[in-house]
């Protein structure tokens, strides 16, 4: 796997675990909220890993991510 890959798996894995815990250990529903934004910041994150990993040439996953975080 390329070190580029591994970094940035890394901290999606790092992200999804405080998303994870933000969610699941707060009472405050604005808290809860934003522990599941973290959570799917790093399934995005994971998402154009993977897309750069396997079609560096085409934009179409990054502007998947544009979308879905707008």
């Amino acid at each position: 796997m390329i070190p580029e890959l591994l970094i940035a798996l890394s901290v999606g894995a790092a992200l999804f675990g405080v998303g994870l815990y933000g969610a699941l250990s707060q009472t405050n529903l604005v808290m809860i909220i934003m522990g599941v934004e973290l959570i799917l910041a790093a399934a995005l994150l994971n998402l154009v890993a993977f897309w750069r990993y396997l079609h560096p040439d085409v934009t179409a996953g990054k502007m998947f991510v544009l979308i879905v975080m707008a």
